[in-house]
């Protein structure tokens, strides 16, 4: 008797465990699904831009760094960027770390607004 009881459980588990599986296993896959297309497909996106960007540097750009250094490219290399910040002033900069361009006036003023403003208080 107990082997009948034991061959029915079995057959019950044969015909009935693939819809189990994929039912039990659905809730994963939308989780995946969910986190892949709100948080991995748009840092791969951020991450192809800014490989194109670093990859399209040219003399005379004028970038803005992850510290937050403005200037324009004096010279490039093959891993870094010499970014002229001041008059006689020329920096070796990663070239990962460039965050942006700067174009149209943004471009034009940085040299501008980078000098200091002394204001003479007597």
């Amino acid at each position: 008797m107990l082997t009948l009881a034991h061959a029915q459980d079995a057959a019950t588990a044969a015909t009935g465990g693939l819809p189990a599986i994929i039912g039990s296993a659905l809730p994963f896959i939308l989780v995946f699904a969910v986190f892949y297309f709100l948080l991995l497909r748009p840092q791969m996106q951020t991450a192809k831009k800014h490989a194109a960007m670093i990859s399209a540097l040219k003399k005379g750009d004028v970038v803005v760094t992850d510290g937050g250094l403005i200037g324009e490219i004096a010279a490039l290399k093959d891993a870094v960027v010499h970014v002229r910040a001041a008059e006689g002033v020329v920096l070796a900069v990663a070239r990962e770390a460039v965050r942006n361009v700067l174009t149209g006036d943004a471009a034009k003023g940085w040299e501008a607004a980078a000098k200091p403003a002394i204001a003479k208080k007597r």
